[in-house]
């Protein structure tokens, strides 16, 4: 008997395949049987024919694959989520496994289990004959794969398997079936901005890139070799408030670190004034007593008017070329460090958006992102805890207090959950709030599938520009938004926003 089921968890889809299913005892090591090496073949020779990028494979994704096998047929479960275990809590899901086995959490990762199929190329088949199970195997950003097969004779269905997909390249990752090699290559960084020689007055927003072969852990700021902030997820960014700082110059320094602790750094040297610089006007009058024009010199203190340009930065984004629909969005977001693309110098405007990433973009976007961590002790959610980085903990409790973002009945926020459409309109009219233009009477909710509870925001974003529906009368509330999307609607709500 066949039996296939697909659900959604975590990050990005979650599906399952079974026919049947095998322990032995807990491995030690890491190590792979020639079937396992060959269904990561299969994917991998399945993507390139499709033009996508050959996944490397992770020893910690494997772990956490070979032990969720043995524990099904160990205890006679087939599901995604733990139902019981020798290493796992009851409950766990294929993400929080990953992340018990060290994989870095908060990444996007996915599952395809199967039982019953006793070869590579059966249970590659089935999965590719399955179009949830096949869509998760073609995915664009995964860059690493968990694979395991274990075999019990004496087990409900005799053989389980597991692929675990990862989006972050750990330093277990190496090529299929082949042992891991030390990893001596330091991260690269690029400072985006400030430029050097940069005059900085109060608050400014660092940025950069950083891009390493099997992935950055954590990158930090320094100012004159003092430490300012953190991050460990990209768009890398900082605020380094210059308020109180004695004016003149200082090196930003910016160090990336990788698994192996290889550490890659990139600096500029800026300059920092007190108050923003004086500008001195003078107007010409005429006077008839002196016979003579009498010159008036007024100095102010303050800016320059600012000025607006049409021309937009360029982007290094192969995969969105001028004329593409979000072009723009994206090159805006690009150049103000709020969005950044993938090491291999693509966006994929297609893929998907986590709750928490969407969160981090709203308010670098809005400028609202600070540095200090208030309540570490006291999360407003109970799924998104402070572990010595503002990302997520300072970006949710930020747009929590700003009641941009809101939680579950559980108390939970979902931080891995994609975000859809529906909950991206919600959190732009939230953010954009009495800004936004009031639809005139009579204006209604274009849209026949948009639920009654959230029709009016969806009416109040639709006639402000920032949605638009699938079909005329179709908003397609719960498919996940994704990053082209995201660019494009969070542009429009900073342009309802602007004086």
């Amino acid at each position: 008997m066949r039996r296939i089921s697909a659900s959604l968890l975590g990050v990005l889809l979650v599906t399952v395949l079974v026919l049947g299913a095998s322990p032995g005892a807990a491995q030690a090591e890491v190590s792979y049987c020639s079937e396992e090496i060959e269904v990561v073949r299969l994917i991998n020779e399945y993507r390139t024919s499709k033009g996508l990028d050959a996944l490397l494979v992770s020893d910690v994704l494997s772990e956490s694959a070979t032990k969720h096998c043995l524990d099904m047929a160990k205890y006679g479960f087939f599901s995604h989520t733990t139902l019981d275990s020798d290493w796992f809590p009851v409950g766990s899901t294929a993400g929080e496994r990953m992340v018990a086995c060290g994989y870095p959490p908060f990444k996007s990762w996915s599952e395809n289990i199967a039982a019953g199929y006793e070869s590579a190329d059966r249970v590659f088949t089935a999965w590719k004959h399955s179009e949830s199970h096949n869509a998760n195997m073609l995915t664009r950003g995964w860059k690493v794969i968990g694979v395991s097969r274990v075999v019990d004779p004496q087990s409900v269905d005799g053989t389980y398997w597991a692929t675990d997909f990862g989006s972050h390249v750990d330093g277990t990752a190496h090529e299929n079936g082949q042992p891991t090699h030390a990893d001596t290559v330091a991260p690269v960084v690029v400072i985006t901005s400030p430029t050097a020689g940069t005059d900085i007055v109060g608050p400014v927003t660092v940025c950069a890139t950083a891009t390493d072969d099997r992935g950055v852990v954590r990158v930090d700021l320094y100012a004159d070799g003092a430490k300012i902030a953190s991050d460990d997820e990209p768009p890398y960014a900082f605020v380094w408030d210059t308020s109180g700082l004695d004016p003149g110059a200082y090196v930003l320094e910016v160090r990336a670190f990788d698994l192996a602790a290889n550490v890659g750094t990139a600096g500029c040297a800026v300059h920092v004034s007190s108050s923003p610089a004086a500008t001195t006007t003078t107007s010409t009058t005429s006077t008839t007593t002196a016979g003579t024009p009498s010159t008036t010199t007024t100095t102010s203190a303050s800016p320059s008017p600012s000025t607006t340009s049409t021309t937009l930065p360029v982007v290094a984004f192969t995969d969105v070329p001028a004329g593409n629909a979000f072009y723009e969005p994206i090159s805006i977001l690009a150049a103000a460090g709020v969005v950044h693309g993938y090491a291999d110098g693509m966006f994929y405007p297609g893929n998907p958006v986590s709750r928490a990433q969407f969160t981090k973009i709203i308010m670098l976007a809005l400028d609202e992102h600070t540095v200090e961590i208030d309540n570490p002790s006291d999360p407003t959610f109970n799924d998104v805890r402070y572990v010595g980085s503002p990302y997520p903990f300072d970006f949710v409790e930020e747009a929590a207090a700003l009641g941009i973002i809101k939680g579950f009945g559980d108390g939970s926020f979902g931080p891995e959950k994609q975000v859809t459409r529906l909950q991206l309109a919600l959190m732009l009219v939230r953010a954009g709030d009495v800004s936004f233009a009031e639809p005139p009477a009579g204006y209604a909710c274009p849209f026949v599938d948009v639920p009654s509870y959230a029709r009016e925001a969806v009416m109040v974003a639709h006639y402000n520009g920032l949605v638009s529906g699938k079909t005329e009368a179709r908003f397609d509330p719960y498919s996940p938004a994704t990053r082209g999307q995201v660019a494009k609607m969070v542009c429009g709500l900073l342009e309802a926003l602007r004086p």
